[in-house]
């Protein structure tokens, strides 16, 4: 089921561009500091949306890295604390008199 949903949303997106490059066929000239381009101007959109979703991606993955990090140092200070845990509740109890 799963599977034929992603099918049909990928098949909507397809269809979704191709009608946008359809409404939007003129050119544009893209000027560099080399030269210049003419495409599109869809050309254009789509190559902007994905730097942008790369570089959306590419951040979101430096936060994810520092989180996962993090969460690695955490779980290894909470394994040291309960062995500690473990470790004095080994100990026996002495009760001793008090002054």
């Amino acid at each position: 089921m799963f599977r034929l949903l992603l099918i049909v949303v990928i098949f909507l997106v397809f269809m979704l561009g191709l009608v946008f490059h359809l409404q939007n066929d003129h050119l544009v000239i893209f000027n560099y500091l080399l030269g210049s381009v003419e495409y599109h101007f869809s050309v254009f959109m789509v190559l902007s949306f994905t730097a942008g979703a790369l570089l959306g991606v590419i951040t979101m993955m430096t936060i994810v890295m520092r989180l996962k990090t993090r969460v690695r140092r955490l779980t290894r200070q909470v394994r040291a604390r309960d062995t500690e845990v473990t470790n004095l509740r080994s100990i026996p109890y002495r009760q001793t008199d008090s002054p």
